[in-house]
């Protein structure tokens, strides 16, 4: 396993992965290991099992194939918290899946995580890429 998550480009990750320099498991761990280790504080809920099923399945032949990405906190996950960045809601889990990570699951991404957002924030839905320490 490499000791740090892909520190480059999306795109060169996705290369990397198809000459088999890296594989989608190493660095969806790679990246949960320096989240793990970082004092951020930038994600607001982790899902190893389901990302690393998701690195494990993962075609890198499609865009974006096996790319860990986060969703942001706004958007709902099936059987994640639905927050709405509000301490009010944090025992809410959602039910359903939003636009964003359907998108990033049907590009074949390990979705991972939800990053922070502020309770007063627009609904907003954005995919974000891997944030590293």
């Amino acid at each position: 396993m490499p000791d740090t998550p892909w520190l480059d480009d999306a795109s060169s990750l996705v290369d990397a992965f198809r000459s088999g320099e890296r594989t989608p498991v190493e660095e969806t761990e790679a990246t949960l290991a320096a989240i793990e280790a970082s004092d951020l504080n930038a994600f607001s809920f982790l899902d190893p099992d389901r990302a690393l099923d998701a690195a494990r399945a993962a075609d890198t032949s499609k865009p974006f194939g096996g790319v860990p990405v986060g969703i942001k906190e706004l958007d709902q996950v099936a059987g994640w918290p639905d927050t709405g960045a509000s301490l009010a809601y944090r025992d809410r889990i959602t039910t359903t899946t939003g636009a964003a990570a359907k998108q990033a699951e049907s590009r074949s991404s390990a979705v991972e995580r939800m990053t922070r957002a502020y309770s007063s924030a627009a609904r907003l839905v954005s995919v974000c890429a891997s944030v590293t320490s």
